[in-house]
């Protein structure tokens, strides 16, 4: 059984639209509804429209995203509003191999694995919690990560230590992982602010760049940041109140894309054009663009 992510026309959801996830070498294609659940879908031998292989089925409430395991193209994750679901693929279904709740009084928005895919990264409330995936439970609770709801967490491919993440405080920050996974109150090591103007739902970190970083928000907008390595380095252990205060800070803004009219909620870079990334929006509009010559070079 092969997947694959094909989608020839604008996506329509009453609920908040995502791109659809891929596994990591198969192509394939995982949807995530909100409140109308998620499924696996099929791309036949030579046929051309996509089929429904199943329903992931027995969610704790709205579906809020589907994340492939980066090496093993028969696991995944479904974060959900009140549980993370650990799910075996099979030819024709899937079946939950581990379930975990969230903690009460608080939702989950999104989730990230890391590059090798040993630990989870999730954000409910303003709060980023980790799991262990080798023996699914959660290992610590990293609070008041952002001042509001956290909506979205990423990992660098590049540099594995990064995570990214956005929220209702307008705000990209940037994280060590080792130091989450450490004891303590870690800080950030960067916050990214002053472009957007409502909530990030979205921070993407560039899969061969993990200088390049999109946000993506409800005031319309998605942002291209360039965060080099000089300066104050986010690959470093330093947090970034270390930085000398008696220089300029650095302007890490790179470029803003306004062709939405309406909330963006997903952004993705391609898996194979390093300079290329599509962004979706509430009324149904894909857009494409690249990164501008200035940046890359």
């Amino acid at each position: 059984m092969s997947y694959v992510k094909v989608q020839q026309r604008p996506l329509f959801l009453p609920s908040r639209p995502l791109l659809p996830t891929t596994p990591p070498r198969d192509p394939g294609c995982a949807s995530a509804g909100g409140g109308f659940g998620a499924a696996l879908w099929s791309f036949g031998d030579g046929a051309p429209e996509l089929t429904k292989v199943c329903a992931l089925e027995g969610n704790e409430g709205v579906v809020r995203s589907i994340l492939w395991h980066p090496e093993d193209e028969e696991s995944l994750v479904s974060i959900e509003e009140g549980a993370v679901r650990f799910w075996s693929v099979g030819d024709c279904a899937a079946r939950v191999t581990q379930s975990q709740p969230a903690d009460d009084l608080q939702t989950l928005w999104s989730g990230a694995w890391s590059p090798a895919g040993d630990l989870l990264v999730t954000c409910g409330g303003n709060n980023l919690q980790l799991w262990d995936t080798r023996n699914p439970t959660k290992v610590k609770e990293i609070e008041n990560a952002h001042r509001m709801p956290v909506r979205d967490i990423d990992f660098g491919r590049q540099n594995t230590h990064q995570v990214v993440s956005g929220g209702d405080d307008c705000k990209i920050r940037f994280w060590d992982i080792r130091k989450l996974v450490s004891n303590g109150d870690p800080e950030p090591l960067l916050e990214l602010g002053g472009r957007h103007s409502h909530w990030v739902w979205q921070s993407r970190v560039n899969p061969f760049h993990d200088e390049l970083v999109l946000s993506s928000s409800s005031d319309c907008q998605v942002v291209l940041w360039h965060v080099p390595s000089e300066g104050c380095d986010v690959r470093s252990s330093s947090p970034v109140r270390g930085c000398s205060s008696s220089r300029e800070p650095p302007n890490y803004f790179a470029e803003c894309y306004d062709e939405h009219d309406d909330s963006v909620y997903s952004t993705a870079w391609s898996a194979s054009d390093p300079w290329l990334f599509a962004s979706l929006s509430y009324d149904g509009r894909v857009t494409v663009n690249r990164v501008p010559n200035s940046t890359k070079y």
